[in-house]
């Protein structure tokens, strides 16, 4: 008989500690006040800085204003190996890294080949301004957001 209550001490000591066990799992969970960016390093061929910033202006700029997404923030460097940083706000989710080819991108190629005379002409330009880089490398990053005001 005492074992017999001894094993039902036990029995519900062990009942009772996977119950506050289980109380304290982690929960699932996104972060909160983030933004995810990617940052593209981007070191040009020597002599092919300035045809790459053409392209980027008389090309690229005026195709994402008529698609009417952003374009990215860009930090000409004055010193280090690469000539030009660009950042690629994704907002709170990396959800665009699902993607081969983002809506926004689509809209952006659609735009390029409707302002310069079709989609040969819009890989053409893509293919010059590729032609300019030597090196480029994407890394991805988050950004920590001031906590969100209560109204």
């Amino acid at each position: 008989m005492i074992k017999l209550i001894s094993l039902s001490i036990v029995m519900a000591a062990i009942g009772l500690t996977q119950l506050a066990t289980a109380q304290d799992l982690p929960q699932a969970g996104k972060r909160g006040n983030i933004d995810y960016v990617e940052v593209q390093y981007i070191k040009y061929k020597n002599g092919m800085g300035g045809a790459a910033g053409r392209i980027i202006r008389e090309k690229f700029m005026p195709a994402a204003a008529k698609a009417e997404i952003p374009s990215p923030i860009t930090l000409h460097m004055q010193t280090g190996p690469w000539n030009a940083i660009n950042f690629w706000n994704y907002g709170d989710s990396m959800g665009n890294l699902d993607y081969f080819m983002t809506p926004d991108n689509a809209k952006f190629w659609a735009a390029l080949a409707e302002l310069n005379g079709g989609i040969e002409n819009a890989r053409k330009i893509f293919a010059d301004y590729n032609a300019t880089i030597d090196t480029m490398q994407r890394e991805l990053a988050h950004r920590h957001l001031p906590p969100a005001e209560d109204n």
